[in-house]
């Protein structure tokens, strides 16, 4: 009888401590929960441009850029906005498949395309500028970006692997006044910049 009841007091003790450990975890499980107020599930059928989506960034205005497979979209929490490359046209996107986006100090918008291309939007523009330069040379045609460092709010180099490194300079009203290919560095492959 005397080991029945130690048995029973120890079931107790058990019972106790896992009743009192889960009502701790439940209270801070409540406590340091994140309440989601709003979940959306976007397609193509809403406007995405295609349903892979390789990269989302969210910029400094609250517009959230998804790259996909077919394109850069740019969301504002109702509407779709597709950006595409347009082949033989100017300042439009090399490739529709969008790897990577980020946002500069200048808030520049950066992306890198598929084929190894590195854009940055003009958003008064609605345009892209292109590094390397696509349209300029084959050497620079058959070039890829390979690394970015922004030295200065004002200052961006940008590593490639067939046609050196390009510094680029901008003014206060984020015009580009001053884009240097370091000299003979033609044919060099970067990878960092430091």
């Amino acid at each position: 009888m005397k080991i029945q009841r130690e048995h029973n007091i120890r079931h107790v003790k058990i019972c106790a401590r896992g009743f009192f450990t889960f009502l701790t975890l439940f209270i801070l499980n409540k406590t340091f929960a994140i309440d989601i107020e709003r979940f959306e599930h976007l397609n193509s059928s809403d406007g995405l441009s295609q349903n892979s989506v390789l990269s989302i960034f969210c910029d400094h205005k609250g517009f959230m850029w998804l790259g996909t497979f077919d394109g850069l979209n740019r969301y504002d929490g109702y509407t779709f906005k597709i950006l595409k490359a347009q082949p033989g046209v100017d300042h439009t996107l090399t490739n529709n498949r969008v790897n990577r986006i980020w946002e500069d100090e200048r808030k520049f918008l950066w992306v890198t395309t598929y084929d190894g291309y590195i854009h940055w939007y003009h958003p008064a523009r609605e345009e892209f500028s292109t590094i390397p330069f696509y349209y300029r040379s084959e050497e620079e045609k058959n070039s890829s970006y390979s690394c970015f460092f922004q030295n200065t709010k004002d200052e961006v180099w940008i590593g490639t692997n067939n046609s050196g490194i390009y510094q680029l300079s901008f003014d206060s009203l984020q015009t580009l006044i001053n884009l240097i290919t370091i000299p003979g560095n033609r044919r060099i492959f970067v990878f960092s910049i430091i």
